[in-house]
């Protein structure tokens, strides 16, 4: 029975009851012994056989500090998208004001095939001792009305302080005279071979597929290196992606084409302005396209 008791006692007696009878408060404080420890001061075997309860506050995890709060930038003092580098787009008011293009480097007029040799041969040199980028157009006399398209006339080349000027059809005509007008420029047009159709040598301009094709209809070979920037220009933005367009918002040049666009440009003798014209032709499609480049 008196197991039995003490079994029972046992079950429904909590931890606190023992620790009062193993430690009377009052006998503790008279006998100056130190008071009875409470439940998390109990000793080990009695926290092996009656571990303490954990609260509900104690399983829940750490509270984790609060973000500081960033202040709101007040709308005068948020921070301004940059200005475009360059204007994407210039009326023709705004344009008409601008200084007129004009190259003002050397320029290298080729008239005969002697001239022509020499001249690849300094452009390849020049090509092959640094990287140059070249600009590059053709220019070729308008058809008459109903007449099929004449083939390049003027093939130009310039850097940022040489421009070559061939006039084609006239080495052509006088080199093989009685041949047929196409034929003739074709042969002189295989002396530049090395630079148009190497694609270590970046040949520059804008709408340069038109003049591509043409001269591989004429040449019957694939040309390399070539780089049309109008594509890049439109990407970028520019509302006006052609020379004159983009000389105007990224050089703050007034780009000049008629009359000279439109002359006769298989005379055997150019005029002052031509030649200008063309040199100027090839060297702002050179500037224009670095200035591009340097958007990217």
């Amino acid at each position: 029975m008196m197991a039995a008791g003490v079994s029972a006692f046992q079950d429904i007696t909590p931890v606190s009851v023992w620790m009062a009878i193993l430690y009377p408060p009052e006998q503790s404080a008279s006998a100056g012994l130190a008071p009875a420890p409470t439940l998390h001061q109990q000793p080990v075997w009695m926290a092996a056989l009656f571990p303490p309860e954990i609260s509900a506050a104690e399983l829940e995890p750490a509270p984790q500090p609060e973000p500081a709060p960033q202040p709101d930038l007040a709308p005068d003092l948020a921070p301004e998208p940059a200005p475009p580098q360059f204007p994407l787009q210039m009326e023709q008011h705004e344009i008409a004001v601008l200084p007129r293009a004009v190259f003002q480097g050397n320029v290298r007029l080729i008239r005969t095939i002697a001239a022509a040799r020499s001249a690849i041969t300094d452009i390849l040199d020049l090509c092959s001792a640094q990287d140059t980028i070249l600009g590059f157009d053709t220019e070729t006399r308008p058809p008459k009305k109903n007449a099929p398209a004449n083939p390049v006339a003027v093939l130009q080349f310039a850097t940022g302080t040489v421009a070559w000027v061939f006039q084609v059809h006239t080495i052509a005509t006088t080199t093989f005279p009685g041949v047929d007008p196409r034929v003739a420029v074709s042969r002189i047009l295989h002396l530049l071979t090395p630079i148009l159709c190497s694609p270590d040598i970046l040949k520059v301009g804008a709408g340069l597929r038109e003049d591509k094709n043409e001269l591989e209809s004429i040449m019957h070979c694939q040309l390399q290196g070539f780089r049309d920037y109008v594509s890049l220009a439109q990407f970028l933005g520019f509302r006006r992606p052609g020379l004159a367009g983009m000389g105007a918002c990224v050089l703050g040049l007034r780009v000049v084409k008629k009359p000279w666009c439109y002359s006769n440009w298989e005379k055997a003798r150019l005029t002052p302005e031509q030649i200008t014209y063309a040199a100027t032709d090839a060297w702002l499609s050179r500037e224009v396209y670095c200035q591009v480049q340097q958007m990217i």
